[in-house]
């Protein structure tokens, strides 16, 4: 039985990696090292979508070329994951910390160097471009897990909005627009190291993601608007400095509480229409609302005020002392209803510390989270009664939004109106709040709804089906938004395929390193049959 596809001799020759020694080597490096410095910017803020695709492409023909093991594999792989990741969330070192920083960058970078890794030992089978890019997306599906509850920040499918390939989102959702743009890469990778001794193969791989980009766009998603809400925003401002939450949270809530009020008073005199749902943001109170006095008292005058739901973000006592929750509550005239949601995804060293026990004391910052939260369960949408009827909302805290799970499971369950709270006080003049915001538009395009973002101090706004920035506030100003936006109650195929789409991907991807071993196994055993 064999293993591998024997390759021609003429793409045998061309596509071995090229023993250059130390130049090589160099060579090889620096390719890595730029190509993940490029990567990052195909992101926000410089936003240059195509640099994700030539990047990944030039670090595929750095490892084809000039790695012929797994450990050099590994070598360049970690070298390109850690120039991209320095330069991604560089914004880590200014609002958590230059620890934290370094932690994500230096363990999240062991991921691009398990790929890295396997790109030797995949070459050596058929349609390896196909199983190169699988083992991409896999590999962003693995980062959304693990460890600590995984670091979703840096998938190329968040880098497709605006571009050609955004019409594939709500078909494949921002793992499968991911692995197009992967395959794109990998395709022109075999262009370039065996291309001139396959022409026909390489044009067919280079053909597969085109197709898979321009058909969407032939054929796009309709999802039917079934009815409209009218929303109101609130974002009340941090004082200051626009990143200390804690030191004025009360400041905060007042804030929050007065903006509404103010709201409340347009809608009285008939400037402005009732709202069906007004949103605050995460941290809008950063105390338990339900127990704290003052906080309590704040909210209930706004909601009796406004006559309409508030959906208010809380810090909520956990089950346990030592622990938190971070809600989304709905709050109405009578106070809480009972209805509320739990952050599914805290940060770890941000709102929990792994190993409290036995990292406490070693920095000052760990002292400044005496509180681990915990994350929530799947989460039901919640309920807002409106002159419609019952309209069902999904909603997401901040980090949220940037894993695949919390609002397509709700979506799935219902939800005909996406809503995001986020704090992103502590990330006031970085590059992150941007990058988020570009994720909340994807998940817009991937579930077919609305996507309301809440944020204390920006970036709020409001996003239509189609991605497209409604309306959208000035950062660090108290400020509200009004707006009628249409909701659905039909699943994109994105939704509805996401699991399937996800265990495919890492089913064939376990095949193809099991297979890869193997066959590297038995071609060392073949070369040395005294072994």
């Amino acid at each position: 039985m064999t293993l591998t596809r024997p390759l021609p001799q003429q793409e045998l020759r061309d596509s071995r990696p090229r023993r250059r020694g130390s130049r090589g080597r160099t060579a090889a490096a620096l390719l890595s090292v730029i190509a993940g410095g490029a990567l990052s910017l195909a992101f926000d803020p410089v936003g240059a979508s195509l640099l994700g695709p030539v990047s990944i492409a030039a670090f595929t023909v750095a490892v084809c070329l000039f790695a012929d093991t797994a450990r050099g594999g590994a070598v360049l792989g970690y070298l390109f994951g850690f120039a991209f990741l320095a330069a991604h969330v560089w914004w880590l070192k200014d609002s958590i910390g230059p620890g934290a920083w370094a932690a994500v960058t230096f363990v999240e970078s062991l991921w691009f160097a398990a790929m890295g890794a396997l790109i030797p030992l995949l070459r050596r089978l058929p349609a390896w471009p196909v199983l190169v890019a699988v083992m991409w997306s896999s590999v962003e599906v693995v980062r959304q897990m693990w460890p600590f509850g995984g670091f979703p920040w840096g998938q190329v499918g968040f880098t497709t909005v605006d571009t050609p390939v955004s019409a594939a989102l709500p078909y494949v959702g921002v793992t499968g627009a991911g692995f197009i743009i992967a395959l794109l890469a990998t395709a022109v990778a075999y262009g370039v190291v065996a291309g001139r001794c396959n022409p026909r193969r390489a044009v067919l791989y280079l053909a597969a993601p085109l197709a898979m980009t321009v058909v969407p766009q032939l054929v796009p998603v309709d999802v039917a608007r079934t009815g409209s809400v009218t929303v109101a925003v609130v974002q009340g401002d941090v004082p200051g400095s626009g990143d200390d939450v804690a030191g004025n949270h009360r400041q905060i809530t007042r804030d929050h509480a007065r903006a509404t009020v103010d709201l409340a008073r347009q809608v009285e005199s008939g400037t402005a229409p009732r709202p069906d749902l007004v949103v605050w943001p995460e941290n809008s109170t950063a105390v338990d609302p339900i127990r704290d006095l003052e906080a309590n008292t704040e909210i209930s005058m706004a909601a009796t005020a406004i006559q309409t739901p508030l959906l208010v973000g809380g810090i909520v006592d956990g089950p346990r002392p030592g622990t938190a929750l971070n809600q989304g509550i709905l709050w109405t005239e009578s106070g809480p209803d009972g209805q509320a949601y739990t952050k599914q995804h805290p940060v770890p060293f941000g709102e929990f510390i792994p190993f409290r026990s036995l990292l406490d004391g070693l920095s000052p910052r760990l002292a400044e989270i005496p509180r681990d939260m915990l994350p929530g369960a799947e989460a039901e949408p919640l309920d807002i009664d409106t002159e419609e009827g019952i309209v069902r909302i999904a909603d997401a805290i901040c980090f949220d939004v940037a894993y695949a799970d919390p609002i397509a499971q709700q979506v799935r369950s219902g939800a005909e109106l996406v809503v995001v709270q986020t704090s992103n006080a502590m990330f006031t003049g970085t590059s992150q709040r941007e990058q988020q915001f570009t994720m909340s538009r994807a998940r817009a395009l991937e579930t077919g709804r609305t996507v309301i973002v809440a944020s204390l101090n920006g970036i709020s706004g409001i996003i239509t089906a189609d991605g497209e920035v409604l309306a959208r506030l000035e950062e660090r100003t108290t400020d509200t938004m009004l707006e009628e936006v249409a909701t659905s109650r039909a699943a994109t195929p994105a939704v509805r395929l996401m699991p399937v789409i996800d265990a495919s991907l890492l089913g064939v991807a376990a095949i193809g390193a099991i297979w890869a071993l193997i066959a590297s196994s038995m071609g060392r055993l073949r070369a040395r049959p005294d072994r």
